[in-house]
């Protein structure tokens, strides 16, 4: 067994899964698909006892392509569930309220009975971004209320969509060291972050709350999932349900604070109650990331900056700007 995530015990984890249809202008690399990913994760969920995930993505890669439903079919198949994440994955900050809820139902034209099939009828907002502005976001939870919609936060994260385009372009140039080494890296990382996160919630709260974790339907995880459950299991970690990590009140309620930079909710926390989260997120990690394989148009900017800022004009808004410049998000909102 490896160093505990924490001293107080076994922390538990509810494992989400975001994203397995990936994003408008973001296609798989070469060799792999939706139905890979999605068989990857089901049989590695099946060999760690990981049961009943909840998988949110937008629907928009369906309009496109109709056949990624027998995906979703899997999924449940395999004993899974489903939530809303829109259609298009836009940030309520660069939209009006009534077109960000108007992409939730959008989304249910292509999942609505897949959603209405789970036990709990969850929201995840994109980017687990809730929103900068008060008003909006009141209205937005009004909305979510009347459709019976529960947002389900993000506590825990590990920053695994900035993997994505590394090891995109190590298969595209056929790097097999520098993609063992993103493996590899991804479960370091994943282990690290949650020791973090879990110290720093326990500096504000005295105790381990039952973290929500996420990590993205992509071709890195596909490869590097196994090894990222055996490293947390290693460090002590148990699985849990969504269910059971939502009766947790540091899920449940969320922290009082709107921000439009890229915070999870233990994040959020640390800034209302002025704690510091030092290491979150792994500066050195991400950046040595930018250096692998280097192939021009695919640094993570030039993949994310093109999906967020087609999600934005699909929903008829524009990117706000500024969210996830890396060094002001170690940087407090406050003071």
């Amino acid at each position: 067994m490896s160093e505990p995530i924490s001293p107080n015990g076994p922390v538990k984890v509810a494992i989400t899964v975001d994203d397995f249809l990936q994003w408008k202008l973001v296609p798989f690399p070469t060799g792999y698909s939706a139905e890979r990913v999605v068989s990857s994760l089901t049989s590695a969920f099946a060999d760690f006892g990981i049961t009943g995930c909840y998988a949110f993505f937008s629907t928009g890669p369906m309009e496109a392509d109709p056949s990624l439903r027998e995906q979703v079919e899997a999924w449940c198949a395999a004993g899974h569930h489903v939530g809303n994440h829109t259609h298009n994955h836009a940030s309520p900050d660069w939209v009006p309220a009534s077109a960000f809820t108007d992409d939730i139902k959008l989304s249910e034209d292509y999942i609505g009975s897949f959603i209405e099939a789970a036990p709990v009828k969850y929201f995840r907002y994109p980017m687990d971004m809730w929103g900068a502005e008060a008003d909006k976001v009141a209205d937005i939870h009004h909305f979510l209320a009347e459709e019976n919609y529960i947002p389900a936060p993000v506590s825990y994260w590990f920053y695994d969509a900035q993997f994505v385009a590394p090891y995109w372009r190590t298969v595209e140039s056929a790097d097999s060291d520098a993609a063992a080494w993103l493996v590899r890296t991804y479960a370091e990382t994943a282990v690290d972050q949650l020791r973090r996160h879990a110290a720093v919630s326990r500096e504000m709260f005295g105790r381990d709350p039952i973290f929500i974790s996420v990590f993205h339907g992509t071709a890195v995880t596909s490869d590097s999932v196994r090894p990222m459950l055996e490293a947390l299991v290693a460090a002590g970690v148990e699985f849990v349900s969504l269910e059971e990590g939502m009766r947790d009140p540091l899920n449940a309620l969320p922290a009082p604070i709107h921000t439009r930079l890229f915070r999870n909710s233990t994040q959020k926390w640390a800034d209302h109650l002025g704690v510091s989260f030092e290491g979150i997120p792994p500066l050195e990690t991400l950046s040595k990331m930018e250096e692998i394989s280097p192939r021009e148009g695919m640094s993570y900017e030039d993949v994310f900056g093109a999906m967020r800022n087609n999600a934005a004009k699909e929903v008829g808004g524009k990117v706000a700007g500024g969210e996830f410049d890396w060094q002001s998000a170690v940087q407090p909102i406050h003071g």
